[in-house]
Formats: C-alpha cells, sequence, structure tokens
C-alpha cells in the first residue's frame, strides 16, 4: 500500500495526497506546480483538456454545467458531474458527438490526478482512497466507486469527507470532545458531529447539501456586480456567454479579496463600454445571507440529530475553501461561540485524510494512525440516509414509505421489519427498495427493486425484510417467509441503473485511449 494515495474529488478543485517517507500525509503538485486541480474538462481535437488552470471555458467546447446563476451561467464541469453521478440519464455530448456519462467525465479527472501522482512518486500508482459528500447516497457513491475503477485505480474505500477532515485534525482533536466538521465545499455542504475517543472517532449524526456550495456565492457575486455594471449603463454581462463566463472568473476573483479586503474595485467591459465599479464586503454578505443561513440550520439540523446542543459541541472544524471568508467565521463564532484555528489548509485537509486512511489499510474499522505520533484511532461512522421500502397502508390503502434503518445509524447496521402480503393466493412479491426518511414515497428515492416468490396462502401472511448497511454503507436485502421460516432471498441492493461491471470494463478500456492534456 506503500503508493495508495488519498483523493479528493472537488467541485471546483481536486487535491491528491500521499504519505511521505518519513509517514506523514502530504499533498502531491500537479505536474503544473500546483496543489490542487480545477475539477474541469475541456474538449478539444487534440485530446480532453484536464485541470486548465484558468477559469472554466471557453465558449463552445467546454463541457456544459448546472445552471445555477440566472440566466443560464455556467458553473465548472464538476459540479455537474457530481450532482449527476447516479443518474444514468445525464450525458455530455462532446464536439465531435461522442457522448460521455458522468461517471466517465469524473474518472478523466481523476485519471489526470492519479498521473500527476505517478510523475510526482516517480512510480505507479494503482490504489486510492475516494471522498464523497456525506449527503451523497447509495447510487452516487457507487458511481463515484465506478468513476475511479474507470481511471485505472483500485478504490479501497469511499470515505464521507467530513470524516476524512477529522482524520487529518488528528491530535488537535482532544480526546473527549464533541466536535463539529463544518465542511463548506465549492459545490457542496456537509455538517457531520463527532465524538473523539482515546481511540476512535464516532460520528453521531450527519447532515447535508450537495447543491449547497462556493459557486452559490460566486452566483450571487455575479448578480451583484452585473447589476452595479448595469446600474452605471453598461449592457447585461449575462446575455452572451464570453461576457458571463469572464464575469464569473472576476466573481471568483472578487469573492477572495474580499476574504482579507473590506472593499474592492472590479473593471467590467462589454460591447465597447467599460466601468469599474466598488463592491463592499458588507454588500456581498448582505446577498449570501440566505446560503450561509441555510448552512447554519443543517449544522443544528445535525447538532439536534446527535441529541445535543451548540452549548455542547467543544470545536468546529473547518473544511473547503469558502470557509475562509469572514461571514463563515462570524456566524459560526455568533453560533456556536468558537471557530477552531485553520491548523491546516481547509482546501486540503480531505484529501490528507483520505490517504491517513488509506495509509492504514483503507478497510472500514482499521485503526488510522495520527501525525505526529499520535494514538492510532479508528472511525465509526453512521449512516447518512435511511433504508426502507415501499408497502400499502392497510388503513388508507395507499402506498407509504417505511423505513427500517433510519439516518444516523451507527454503521454496519442491521434491522428487520414485519410486513405482510396483500392478496389471497399471492405467489410473488416487488419489494421497492428506498434511500430517504420520510414516509412520502414521492420524497425518497426508490434504488432497487427485488422480485421473490411465495407458497399461496391467505392474505396477511407474514414476511420479514431483514436491511443491513456494510461499513461502507452499501445496502443488503435479506427476505424472510415467517410462516415457513423459510429464506427467500438474499441480495445486495443495487441501484437498477447502475453501470455493469461490463460497463465500467468497457468506459476504462474507452478512457484509457483518450490521450489526456
Amino acid at each position: 500500500m506503500a503508493r495508495v494515495i488519498g483523493l479528493d474529488l472537488g467541485t471546483v478543485f481536486s487535491v491528491v495526497a500521499r504519505i511521505s517517507a518519513r509517514g506523514r500525509p502530504r499533498v502531491v503538485p500537479n505536474r503544473d506546480g500546483r496543489r490542487k486541480t480545477r475539477s474541469v474538462v475541456l474538449f478539444e481535437p487534440a485530446g480532453p483538456l484536464v485541470g486548465h488552470t484558468s477559469n472554466p471555458m471557453p465558449a463552445g467546447n467546454a463541457a456544459p454545467a448546472v445552471n445555477a446563476a440566472p440566466a443560464g451561467a455556467a458553473a465548472s464541469l464538476a459540479r455537474f458531474a457530481g450532482c449527476s453521478l447516479g443518474d444514468p440519464t445525464w450525458r455530455y455530448e462532446a464536439p465531435d458527438g461522442r457522448l460521455f456519462r458522468s461517471e466517465e467525465i469524473s474518472a478523466l479527472i481523476l485519471r489526470r490526478l492519479k498521473e500527476d501522482a505517478e510523475l510526482a512518486l516517480g512510480a505507479e500508482v494503482t490504489d486510492a482512497v475516494l471522498t464523497v459528500p456525506a449527503c451523497f447516497n447509495a447510487a452516487s457513491r457507487r458511481a463515484t466507486a465506478d468513476a475511479g475503477r474507470i481511471a485505472g485505480l483500485t478504490v479501497h474505500r469511499v470515505l464521507n469527507a467530513p470524516t476524512a477532515a477529522a482524520l487529518a485534525y488528528g491530535r488537535a482533536i482532544s480526546a473527549g470532545s464533541t466536535v463539529l466538521v463544518y465542511g463548506l465545499g465549492g459545490g457542496n455542504f456537509d455538517a457531520s458531529v463527532l465524538h473523539a475517543g482515546d481511540r476512535e472517532f464516532e460520528v453521531l449524526a450527519t447532515r447535508g447539501d450537495r447543491t449547497l456550495g462556493g459557486l452559490d456565492w460566486d452566483n450571487e457575486l455575479m448578480k451583484l456586480l452585473n447589476h452595479k455594471f448595469r446600474k452605471a449603463g453598461g449592457p447585461d454581462l449575462l446575455d452572451q456567454r464570453d461576457t458571463e463566463l469572464e464575469l464569473r472568473d472576476k466573481a471568483e476573483l472578487a469573492k477572495h479579496c474580499l476574504t482579507t479586503l473590506a472593499q474592492i474595485q472590479v473593471v467590467l467591459s462589454a460591447n465597447g463600454i467599460a466601468r469599474t465599479v466598488t463592491v463592499r464586503r458588507t454588500e456581498f454578505e448582505a446577498v449570501t445571507a440566505r446560503l450561509l443561513n441555510r448552512t447554519r440550520d443543517l449544522a443544528q439540523a445535525a447538532v439536534e440529530a446527535a441529541g445535543l446542543n451548540w452549548g455542547q459541541i467543544d470545536q468546529v472544524l473547518p473544511a473547503g475553501g469558502p470557509t475562509r471568508m469572514p461571514m463563515v467565521r462570524s456566524m459560526l463564532k455568533r453560533v456556536v461561540g468558537l471557530f477552531t484555528p485553520r491548523l491546516i489548509n481547509p482546501e486540503e485537509v480531505v484529501a490528507l485524510g483520505a490517504v491517513m486512511q488509506a495509509q492504514s489499510g483503507a478497510e472500514p474499522g482499521r485503526s488510522v494512525t495520527m501525525p505526529a505520533g499520535g494514538a492510532p484511532r479508528t472511525v465509526r461512522e453512521v449512516t447518512s440516509y435511511g433504508l426502507g421500502a415501499l408497502a400499502r397502508d392497510s388503513g388508507t390503502g395507499r402506498r407509504r414509505n417505511v423505513v427500517v434503518i433510519p439516518a444516523n445509524t451507527p454503521l454496519p447496521a442491521r434491522r428487520s421489519s414485519l410486513f405482510t402480503t396483500i392478496e389471497d393466493n399471492q405467489t410473488q412479491i416487488d419489494i421497492d427498495v428506498t434511500q430517504g426518511d420520510h414516509s412520502d414515497p414521492a420524497a425518497v428515492s426508490r434504488l432497487d427493486r427485488k422480485t421473490v416468490l411465495v407458497s399461496a396462502r391467505p392474505a396477511g401472511a407474514p414476511i420479514e425484510l431483514v436491511y443491513g448497511y456494510d461499513a461502507e454503507q452499501v445496502p443488503h436485502l435479506e427476505v424472510n417467509d415467517l410462516t415457513n421460516g423459510q429464506q427467500l432471498g438474499r441480495f445486495e441492493v443495487r441501484n437498477a441503473t447502475a453501470m455493469s461491471d461490463a460497463q465500467v470494463a468497457e468506459s476504462a478500456d474507452q478512457m484509457s485511449r483518450l490521450k489526456l492534456r
């Protein structure tokens, strides 16, 4: 496992880490000497250009992105691919007409990270631990692992990003303390509450939003800049793709500048009209207050799900570049009363934690050696989503979702629930496996459908569904006929639309033939 790496496939930037000869986690610079790689792919005749160092993306030949800003303002590719991981309908059509799944687009970014690590290490890299937002469901986790396999990696584990961050902070977390990992990345937000024992990190609860991140702050700043420019006599910068992309570049830079400056001036131009507009940090904070409040509410939900209150949180650990914004620090100091100093670059902390898990063997439950000689600690995760089944309510006759394993149940988990047949002489049971914690079938996702055969008997025959999550949050199902004590089936639950092993192998072969630039 000496050449195993930790990979943080981020929405805006991705980071790769390794273990140094002295046993310390270290970020691996990319071929341009940068410690992070932009998560973007440009399709050009000479081959895909991955990790382009400028902001996205020349009009006409770049993969589209989620339209989070008004008038279809473009975000980076990885956000769209990340939101679409596990969605079998999403395709990107390259300029030459080829179609790519989100797993394949993500695989191109992972392959670039892998190749950069090989250049830095002077040796082949085949093994990795990948990180995902804690709010990813089973389909998205599986798709992330498939992306790694397509990239030519043996994926030993898909680790929750907040957990990876906690591992990286290591000795900064005092034994016996309860911590909140506040993870605000480019495209998603996670809040996880953990208890740190002498030898164990126990995740108590987690909440998140996979479509809330730093890009949303960029979008609001774009609108503010555009409003000021139009008010000064300029045209609408969001009407044309080239001016829109230039505006995004300047909004991202302005956001970074406002981290240290109270106000900045931004030069904007279009159609021969140039104007210098002034933006104050207070204005930026005002137009993004609802976004910040959303992260606060999710963090509070995680604390409450852990059965705690803010006064019982001992440390807050920042993860993700947007946590550098002063408004984040101010909010956490106001709400929680504390904010842990950034002992580690928040943009790198997830990748560093991932490689620490990888270096320790990567298997769930394996002790992870802390940096600087800290005592090894194991990690106990919780479920991110409930696992259940659709059933007909005997009172109303309507279908509802029955949660068997609720969210935030410690992993591995195994629980059962009793159901009955609904018709006389019924010989077949169709089980719709769901992921989510709401009773409304429309508010949960359907993972899979399993069909089992039963002996004909009167309606009301008892059927037991035994659900399980392994330590990797891979769901399993066992179906038992309680009338005769017979097991009717035992299955690994897979998203019915997930890539098959054959499809993954075929995609890996096709992607390996693309020459990355």
